[in-house]
């Protein structure tokens, strides 16, 4: 089963907010398309997403520079993983006719208490893709009112390392590595426990 995208409503902030919500658990390309806002996306990254939208992911991406593979694989990936698939969700997916099946790969998808490890050759570029995410969660009203539910507060760690979104203490888990730890190659990687 694959969702299908929901129309969006402009005169209704609460219908707007839910449809958005749904069609970004529900499709990495419209997640990253409409709600991170990358407008040069084309079909090639569809694709791309359609491929890495799986349980058993095991891939190598060989492609030119320039192809959008950070934003599709690293940036827009890592923050769909930390996305929060909620008991409401999972009602409004059930109202739609979404099986259990489906039902079952949003909870595998979806992990509000993702740990996601972010590598780079470098310390520079690793830091730059961290400030890609920084501004979604900082900046993008989209991202921020229909996920307003993980935008940390003052009491969490957001540093150019380390970032943590606002948690669900509810889940089993580690809480102690972040939600996008940013290493370098070199890097001691000890205590950190990605997903």
């Amino acid at each position: 089963m694959k969702w299908s995208l929901l129309p969006i409503p402009k005169d209704d902030p609460a219908g707007f907010r839910d449809a958005v919500r749904l069609n970004s658990l529900g499709s990495l390309f419209f997640f990253a398309s409409f709600v991170l806002k990358k407008t040069r996306l084309a079909q090639l990254h569809w694709q791309m997403c359609q491929i890495v939208e799986t349980d058993d992911l095991h891939l190598v991406l060989e492609m030119p520079m320039s192809s959008f593979k950070t934003t599709v694989c690293t940036e827009s990936l890592s923050m769909w993983w930390a996305l929060p698939f909620t008991e409401r969700d999972e009602m409004l997916m059930r109202g739609l006719g979404y099986d259990d099946a489906w039902i079952a790969w949003m909870k595998i998808a979806h992990d509000q208490n993702a740990r996601t490890l972010i590598t780079h050759e470098t310390d520079t570029r690793v830091v730059e893709m961290g400030k890609a995410i920084d501004g979604h969660y900082l900046h993008n009203d989209i991202f921020r009112y229909a996920f307003s539910d993980i935008i940390p507060d003052g009491g969490t760690t957001w540093n150019n390392h380390s970032k943590f979104q606002k948690r669900n203490h509810n889940s089993p888990g580690d809480m102690t590595t972040a939600t996008f730890a940013m290493r370098s190659v070199g890097t001691a990687l000890q205590g950190i426990h990605a997903t």
